[in-house]
């Protein structure tokens, strides 16, 4: 028999249809936080692009700032419009190994975002809706699977940032031009192109604003004006000069359809079949079960933000990927937007529990995915790991041909590039392929080092052919032997080739470490 508390409960929740909304709202948001975070807490690693690199970053910056010093890098600024993940990692890496900070900081981009959304809906249509929590389904996808940290964690904070807008609206209008300054620098040191998605849509708020008589011009200018102080900022800061290798994809606009689908692909076959399943569903409750509306001030943003995907480049100087950015931003925010009323309560229930089916799986499956990649991963950490310290890393990678469909899933499972610089975690050998550009990163190379690491950049991105590694492999001895000459003295020197073309193509010429099929590590002659 229920308790007189409960029936309380009952009646006050029938008399308060907005608490239950929070509730429900609430607990669904607890639950698919659980399960966009299972395959974090599953895999012993992080199987994203650039994760170990920015991992092992952490390390350096720690041992700068305690005064240990790094005999590979040197602090270079920390006024950068992409230090999120370094400024958040420092302190946590004090705690915590780098590998188990990427693994907070990753799963806390994820909740930030996810949470971001909701609250940016409820602030924007004045009520709690589940329909932000069917952006759980866009939290893997092709930018964080390549592990760009900054950008995924900035890209978190842009929701958030444009609900702390819109609330600074009833405000005065000093304080609301602060508030709208402190959010856009925040943002920009998060990372220049989560700034740049946030003016965009406050952009588009004032213009917004001003159609709909709700400022005046200049009311509308003071609002666009509060993007500027970031926007100089942003030119005060030496970002270095990384050419881009190209521009434009060949055949722009299949490009670009394309790029959509690749944009939202979480590396998973069976996952992002999941996906597009709940995307059809989604669809099918969009047009048959609901009234739509979208939040005053959402749609010149959004339709600006979707005209820039067309407008840019897939690399633009040192960025890449950089179009492929904007698909996930522009479903986040509309999903921020969206007030959707139930029209066809039956039918919406079974079409919503359907989307949450397809999302179960599709965590699932990336669950099963990255445990499968852990026995990998550990085999070549551990042969890494019995390096001497102070050894020099050096690789090429034979990467699989992208422009397919399978080669785009193979290239994923797992990324490979920067898994040497898990031998980093300790500071204690220099991995060549580890980012540290002047300029875009808080750490550069020391100038004894400098000769590998720009011989490293020379290698290029991919190399296949077993002719290529014999030559690449003189280059490394002829560095050393140079090095030599000079009075230097060389550490051990090895060479990692991953995916190899050609089983022990190196062995007749350098000392085989470690193998397996996905790649070979060589020690490289120090003597003629």
């Amino acid at each position: 028999m229920a308790s007189t508390a409960d029936v309380a409960s009952v009646a006050s929740e029938r008399d308060d249809p907005w608490r239950a909304a929070r509730r429900r709202v609430i607990l669904a948001g607890i639950a698919a936080g659980l399960l966009a975070i299972l395959p974090i807490l599953a895999a012993r690693h992080l199987p994203l692009l650039d994760a170990p690199g920015h991992e092992s970053r952490l390390a350096v910056l720690r041992d700068l700032f305690t005064g240990k010093g790094s005999e590979y890098y040197d602090l270079s600024s920390f006024f950068l419009p992409n230090i999120a993940f370094d400024v958040l990692g420092l302190p946590l890496v004090y705690v915590f190994e780098p590998e188990t900070c990427g693994r907070i900081i990753f799963a806390l981009s994820l909740l930030l975002t996810l949470s971001g959304v909701v609250a940016l809906s409820r602030i924007a249509i004045g009520r709690w809706s589940l329909v932000p929590l069917f952006s759980a389904l866009l939290l893997y996808n092709l930018v964080t699977i390549l592990g760009f940290f900054s950008y995924a964690l900035g890209l978190a904070l842009v929701p958030w940032a444009l609900a702390a807008r819109l609330l600074a609206e009833g405000r005065p209008p000093v304080q609301r031009s602060l508030i709208g300054v402190a959010l856009g620098i925040l943002l920009l040191f998060c990372h220049v192109f989560d700034f740049a998605i946030y003016a965009v849509m406050a952009a588009g708020l004032a213009l917004a604003y001003l159609i709909q008589r709700k400022t005046d011009l200049a009311g509308a200018a003071l609002r666009v004006a509060e993007s500027l102080p970031a926007a100089l900022l942003y030119l005060l800061m030496s970002t270095g000069s990384v050419p881009s290798r190209h521009g434009y994809e060949p055949h722009l606009l299949r490009a670009k359809i394309f790029g959509l689908f690749k944009a939202v692909t979480a590396g998973s076959m069976t996952g992002d079949a999941a996906f597009v399943a709940a995307a059809l569903l989604f669809a099918l409750l969009v047009l048959f079960c609901v009234r739509i509306r979208l939040a005053p001030g959402f749609l010149p943003g959004l339709l600006a933000l979707t005209a820039i995907y067309f407008i840019l480049p897939d690399k633009l100087a040192s960025g890449s990927y950089v179009d492929k950015r904007m698909p996930v931003a522009v479903a986040l925010l509309l999903l921020g937007g969206l007030d959707l009323r139930v029209r066809r309560p039956a039918a919406a229930a079974m079409l919503a529990g359907l989307i949450a089916l397809a999302f179960t799986v599709r965590q699932g499956a990336l669950t099963v995915l990255w445990r499968s990649f852990d026995p990998l991963i550990d085999k070549l950490a551990d042969a890494l790991e019995r390096t001497p310290a102070g050894s020099i890393i050096m690789q090429v990678e034979c990467e699989p041909n992208s422009m397919d469909v399978a080669g785009i899933y193979r290239e994923r499972q797992p990324s490979l590039t920067h898994l040497a610089a898990m031998a980093a975690f300790e500071d204690s050998r220099f991995v060549a392929n580890t980012w540290a550009i002047r300029g875009q990163q808080p750490i550069q190379v020391r100038s004894g080092l400098l000769p590998y690491y720009n011989q490293e950049v020379a290698f290029g991105s991919s190399t296949c052919d077993p002719a290529a590694y014999r030559t690449e492999l003189r280059q490394i001895e002829n560095l050393i032997w140079a090095e030599k000459s000079s009075g230097i003295a060389v550490p051990p020197i090895y060479f990692l080739l991953i995916r190899p073309t050609a089983q022990g193509a190196l062995a007749d010429e350098a000392r085989l470490a470690a193998s397996d099929p996905k790649f070979e590590l060589y020690e490289v002659r120090r003597e003629r």
